[in-house]
């Protein structure tokens, strides 16, 4: 939890990924857009990603998240879409 709740400058990755699972309603879609951001977003379960789905996995893929969200939010029009890219 410390990294969850760091003041420190610069923000570390963690304590983004918290915050938006504080900030974001519980029918958000949340897409993490492939690489680093997936994996960083999805510690302990303390991130939406427990909640939804996630974009592409792979480094290379980066970026495809953008369709994923689009798709996403047109599946579920009723629905927040939030990208992480």
């Amino acid at each position: 939890m410390p990294l969850f709740k760091s003041n420190n400058t610069p923000i570390h990755p963690y304590r983004v990924a918290y915050e938006l699972n504080e900030f974001l309603a519980d029918n958000t879609i949340y897409i993490g857009d492939g690489g680093d951001v997936v994996t960083i977003s999805c510690p302990g379960g303390a991130s939406p990603a427990a909640r939804s789905v996630d974009g592409p996995r792979s480094a290379r893929s980066a970026r495809g998240g953008t369709g994923f969200a689009i798709a996403a939010g047109l599946a579920h029009p009723r629905k927040e879409c939030c990208l992480l890219r």
